[in-house]
Formats: C-alpha cells, structure tokens, sequence
C-alpha cells in the first residue's frame, strides 16, 4: 500500500471543516456558541504564538509568519465580533489586514522574496476597500479596486527595476490604473475635474519617459580601447636547428646521451648486424 501523503490529510481536513461550518449554518451549535467562540480564540492565540515562536526558533523559516499573523488575526477578530466592538465590514478589513501583513513581513526580511508583496497588496486592498465600503458605493468600488491594484504595480516596479524586471508591473500599473479611473467616469464619479483630467497622468507620464530616453540617446558615447585578441607567443626552436639542446643532469646522475636525429639515426638493430659482417 502506498502512503496517504500530505493529500490525504489536507482533504480530512477540508471534510472535517466543512461539515463543522455546515452544522454551524444550520444552528446546531447555538447552544454552544460561548464556548465554540472561547475555543476559536484560544486556538487562534496559542496557534499563532506557537508559529511565532518557532520563527523565533529559527530565524530562516520566513514563511512562520503568514499563519502567525493569519491565526493571531483570526483570534482578534473572533473576539471584538463577539462583544460587538466593530462592524462587519471593519472585521472583515482588519483579517485582510492581518493576513496580508504576514506576506509584508516575509518580504521585509528576505527582499527575495519580491513575489510575497503582490498577496501583500491585493489583500491590503481588499481590506481597506472593505473597511471603507460604508462610505463607497457599489457602483465605485470596482474602480477604487483596480486604482489600487495599480498602486501595488507601481511598488512591484520600483522593487524590480534593479533586476531590469520591472516593465511587466509598469504595464499592469498603466492598465489597473487606466481601467480604475475608466470604471469611475463611466459610473459618473462626482463628475468633476479628477475625472475629466485623470488622462493627463498619462500624458505627463509619457513626456518624462520619452524626454529621459531621448537625454539617453544624446549622450555621447564612451571612447573605450577595444580589446583584440592575440595569439601566445610561440616557444618553437627556430627552423634549421636539429633539435632543442639537452638538459643539463643534475648532480649525482648519469648523463644522459643526447639523442641524434636526422639521416644518421641508425637503429640498435642494425649496427650488430654490421659489425658481424664485418668481421
């Protein structure tokens, strides 16, 4: 039998969870309310503590903080919703809120780790449009939705524009941020001057970005010497010589004969057989 794996757990506990929330939906557990709410803090604080601490712990483990600040937040939440301190909409902020700060911490301190401020700002985003969506009507949030979400491309450029990686959040920052302020002229956004003259963003945008590139152009270019490749010089003995010269031995050895080369090179072989005709 092969092992269950990490799978198998992950689905227990979405059918454990979901049938629990379904039970609650269907007020089975209102008897229990006071205590099921007691419970939800208690598990939210002392889980989030313990993700804290072993952040603590070891200090390389980053992403300690997500469910950190996730499960703290959850608990802070759980119990101002109980006493009734704050509206929905502000409870529903303040867990984005908390979520997405733990994606700004890992970020804050690894900055590898670029890719965790784009969960960082939709979250962000989506809380404070939250919070502040007493006061906005349906009709603008889509727009207010978009604007930010430029905003957050407008960071993601400034953070990878070292890496020369930055012209895709630059291209989504001109598209969130033109449909956001479209969105909010079509819904007739108070009709007054930020509507009629959002576009001048863009046109002042593009005269800064063409005059920057053409004073780029204009530079002249640097004189450098130009590096050529040579080949090594060569250690060859010159034409004409019989070969390189021998060695000098060292003290205390044989020396060695030196070796003849050319029409006169006569085999061991060959010289017996001679002198035995010879003789």
């Amino acid at each position: 039998m092969k092992r269950l794996g990490h799978t198998f757990y992950w689905g227990i506990a979405l059918l454990v969870g979901g049938a629990i929330l379904l039970l609650a939906n269907m007020g089975e557990f209102d008897r229990w309310r006071f205590y099921i709410i007691l419970v939800v803090i208690g598990v939210g604080a002392i889980g989030g503590l313990f993700f804290l601490g072993a952040y603590l712990r070891d200090r390389k483990q980053w992403w300690l903080w997500t469910p950190a600040t996730t499960l703290l937040t959850l608990a802070a939440v759980v119990y101002l919703g109980s006493e009734q301190m704050l509206s929905m909409a502000w409870l529903l902020a303040i867990l984005a809120l908390g979520v997405g700060l733990g994606f700004l911490i890992a970020y804050i301190l690894d900055q590898s780790n670029w890719w965790a401020l784009i969960p960082w700002g939709i979250l962000w985003t989506i809380g404070i449009l939250t919070g502040a969506s007493p006061k906005i009507s349906s009709g603008e949030l889509p727009g207010f939705f978009f604007i930010a979400l430029g905003i957050v491309s407008v960071l993601l450029y400034f953070v990878r524009r070292s890496k020369k990686e930055g012209w895709p959040a630059a291209l989504l920052a001109v598209l969130f941020i033109t449909l956001g302020f479209l969105l909010l002229s079509l819904e007739g956004w108070e009709r007054g001057k930020l509507t009629k003259f959002w576009p001048l963003i863009f046109v002042i945008a593009g005269a800064v970005v063409t005059l920057w590139r053409i004073a780029i152009a204009l530079q002249p270019e640097s004189k450098e010497p130009l590096i050529t490749w040579e080949p090594p010089e060569t250690t060859a003995p010159p034409a004409g010589s019989q070969g390189a010269a021998p060695e000098p031995a060292a003290q205390g050895s044989e020396p060695t004969p030196p070796t003849v080369t050319g029409d006169s090179d006569v085999q061991p072989a060959e010289s017996e057989e001679k002198d035995a005709t010879d003789t």
